[in-house]
């Protein structure tokens, strides 16, 4: 008799250590997914953020043809870099006081691209 009642306190310590050790890999498994789908929500607003700042970049490199164009007039069809923007300026041609140029930016691997026409210094 005092073997079975031993037998049936072994099983009942083994019942209980299987359901602490499932409750804990649940709990584990949650927490897994719950730090994953922060991780992505955090990821894609930093990537939002990126976007805007490249975007703002590129129009601030646009902006800054006339400035280039005015310090050197032979950089028509040329590509120019401003390291302080991150970004590389083309300026194609000047038609009637216009200057129509691209700039294209990368920032985290977001990048922007943007054509247009800026007006040259007088």
């Amino acid at each position: 008799m005092p073997q079975c009642d031993e037998y049936n306190h072994v099983q009942a310590g083994f019942g209980a250590t299987v359901a602490i050790l499932a409750s804990a890999m649940g709990a584990m498994a949650f927490s897994i997914a719950a730090f994953s789908a922060a991780a992505d929500y955090s990821d894609s607003v930093q990537r939002g953020e990126s976007r805007i700042q490249a975007s703002l970049n590129a129009v601030s490199c646009l902006d800054m043809a006339p400035l280039v164009f005015a310090k050197d007039p032979f950089v028509i069809g040329k590509t120019v870099e401003l390291a302080d923007l991150g970004c590389t300026l083309t300026i194609g041609s000047i038609v009637a006081g216009k200057i129509k140029a691209e700039a294209q930016t990368s920032l985290a691997g977001v990048g922007s691209h943007i054509s247009g026409e800026v007006l040259a210094l007088p």
